[in-house]
């Protein structure tokens, strides 16, 4: 072998193990290196995910404040690197999503109830519209005809006779129904049309006593027909009310006993399911197929790769939450403007709710209290608490003794039989009220129906001021039983 192989053998076998001792040292550095790097993304991921609220021994806070992420003072001063880079910026989104969708769930949840109440009353509204209220009337009319050709005693009646017990036995009918929201089972729908002819009777035998030519019988027959009392004027309305009054009495009896020993249920409206129903209960079932089957995660990966698609894993479920959470929102908004106009817009067919019916009362006794001179001799608190502690009472009698009472009646009753029991309630609380916390007192408890809101001895010496007028006031209304 020559000097000069020799040569280069040596300088070759000098540079493989300069080469080997280098690479060594650079293998030992990097798994070190490696090493902290998995720590410091330990804890750097404990920071971060999830991003709650920690605090410091110094005092500093970091995580999710106030919706924006805030970072460690060992983050802050550090430069990150690219990897923690991903981490935080998969962190931070997923933190601002679960905000909004927490927020988007919270608006859906206040918006719920509203929206439930004004779909109500349009399933309601449009069962009382001019046309479904007529359909009804029409098939109350054919029920009630053939009852009434089977009723014995019919046989006396004239054409005119039986075409007008008819007409009234129908909208007698109707405006129970209409006044009952459509309540009645089956069984007392059916006590019901056997009892309505004893009334039908009661009114046709009546007929000859309050008509005195055929003109006024087409005038009778328009009235009843259109169910417009209106129609009927001066001393034919005299007469008519004079026939009608006495047996619409006698029926309410009989109506009060078939309504206390009924039982009753509530109408069921079919509407269609909430929107929110079926994309919550899609996305459930969606989520909860993805969840079952999880994440799918390399495990050969590094710690901090598996850590990232953990993240993204997460954030693509959320992402996916937050979408059909503000779908959803901008769907129930909508429809809730649409149903709001409804309500501003449209005619009021159904009946008034008890609440609203006492509020109307209320208005109308104010109204009233406000303009007769026979009210001067009161402040304007007494006169407020007048007008609700009477309506009150209007309220209670209509809904206690299951009767039914027409719009003319009820007016009746609010022009000419309340205010006299406002009149006594008033002069009472001249000599009750001290001072101006116990005027709001009287006031709040009257409006929200609760002796709650007054203190005990004024709520006693409230009650001890309406007894008289109490009973008083039954003995005018006992004259509609």
């Amino acid at each position: 072998m020559s000097t000069k192989t020799l040569t280069y053998s040596g300088i070759g076998l000098t540079v493989a193990l300069l080469a080997s001792i280098a690479g060594y040292f650079t293998a030992v550095e990097m798994e070190a290196m490696h090493k902290q790097n998995v720590e410091d993304l330990a804890d750097f991921g404990s920071k971060v995910v999830p991003a709650g609220i920690r605090s410091e021994n110094d005092g500093s806070s970091y995580g999710l404040i106030d919706g924006n992420l805030q970072l460690a003072p060992s983050i802050r001063e550090k430069k990150l690197s690219p990897t923690e880079k991903v981490i935080l910026s998969l962190s931070r989104d997923n933190d601002e999503l679960q905000i909004e969708l927490t927020e988007t769930e919270q608006t859906l949840q206040q918006q719920q109830e509203r929206l439930q109440e004004l779909r109500a009353y349009k399933a309601e509204n449009e069962r009382f519209a001019p046309h479904q209220l007529t359909l009804e009337r029409r098939a109350a009319e054919e029920l009630l005809s053939k009852h009434l050709d089977n009723t014995p005693g019919i046989d006396r009646f004239s054409n005119f006779q039986r075409r007008a017990t008819n007409l009234a036995t129908a909208s007698l009918y109707t405006d129970i129904m209409r006044q009952y929201q459509l309540r009645l089972n089956d069984q007392s729908r059916a006590q019901l049309v056997k009892i309505l002819p004893r009334f039908g009777l009661c009114f046709g035998d009546g007929l000859p006593h309050a008509i005195n030519s055929h003109a006024e019988e087409a005038v009778i027959i328009k009235a009843l027909s259109n169910a417009d009392p209106s129609v009927l004027t001066g001393g034919l309305a005299a007469d008519f009310n004079s026939i009608h009054s006495p047996c619409l009495k006698s029926f309410n009896r009989d109506l009060r006993q078939l309504l206390s020993g009924a039982e009753t249920a509530p109408s069921v409206i079919n509407s269609p399911p909430l929107p929110s129903d079926s994309l919550a209960s899609s996305a459930r079932n969606n989520d909860s197929a993805v969840d079952a089957a999880g994440p799918t995660i390399d495990l050969s990966l590094p710690l901090t790769e598996q850590l990232i698609q953990s993240l993204r894993y997460d954030k693509e479920i959320v992402l996916k939450q937050a979408t059909q959470a503000r779908q959803l929102l901008a769907e129930q908004t909508q429809e809730l403007e649409v149903l709001k106009r409804y309500h501003d817009e449209t005619e009021r067919f159904a009946p008034l709710p008890s609440l609203e019916e006492r509020n109307r009362a209320q208005a109308l006794l104010l109204s009233y209290l406000e303009q007769t001179r026979d009210a001067k001799r009161f402040n304007s608190f007494e006169k407020k608490a007048m007008s609700y502690a009477a309506a009150n009472h209007y309220s209670r009698f209509s809904t206690r003794e299951r009767m039914l009472l027409t719009e003319a009646t009820k007016d009746q009753i609010i022009y000419e039989i309340m205010p006299n029991f406002g009149f006594c309630f008033g002069d009472g609380l001249k000599f009750a009220i001290d001072n101006h916390q116990q005027e709001r007192q009287v006031i709040n408890a009257l409006r929200e129906q609760d002796t709650e809101y007054m203190d005990p001895p004024l709520a006693k010496q409230i009650a001890t001021i309406s007894e008289p007028c109490k009973t008083q006031l039954q003995q005018q209304l006992n004259a509609f039983l």
